[in-house]
């Protein structure tokens, strides 16, 4: 039996629409993954720049030449020294990347162990934490670091 084109007319077009709406929803669905990623990796970098500038802050902390004004009557928690101005990272940039804050806090005095190669009594330990926060410009991306030293002192 022989088919007419009559019987047929049509049928080629709605199969192609059909392909290309296909291809189109896989399109648009492939465009949303790409500009999800996109953000995401953006996100981390940010965060990646907040981290970064917090770690900064601490160790510009840590070589500031500025000694910590300390009397012995400071209560646990007393805030000793605040970096000023903020750490802007990197900081030969402008407008900075992020920037972050620092605070050194005391936190407790403790005598020095036997056998540390002091006199028994003679030295202290100074027990201090530095809170840095940093925060990054673009989306701002959010970083708490907290570091720990001790400082050797006569008693």
């Amino acid at each position: 039996m022989r088919r007419t084109a009559g019987s047929q007319a049509g049928a080629a077009l709605i199969v192609g629409l059909i392909l290309l709406m296909v291809m189109t929803v896989l399109g648009i669905t492939g465009m949303s993954r790409a500009i999800l990623d996109m953000h995401m990796a953006d996100n981390t970098r940010q965060a990646q720049y907040a981290f970064e500038a917090a770690q900064s802050a601490i160790d510009t902390e840590l070589v500031n030449p500025n000694p910590i004004t300390f009397t012995g009557a400071e209560a646990p928690g007393t805030v000793v020294r605040t970096l000023d101005p903020d750490y802007a990272f990197p900081a030969e940039m402008d407008p900075p990347l992020a920037t972050a804050t620092a605070q050194t806090v005391f936190r407790s005095e403790a005598d020095m162990a036997p056998g540390s190669g002091w006199e028994a009594g003679t030295m202290t330990a100074l027990h201090f934490e530095i809170d840095a926060n940093g925060r990054s410009a673009q989306r701002g991306a959010h970083s708490e670091q907290l570091a720990g030293f001790y400082v050797m002192a006569p008693k």
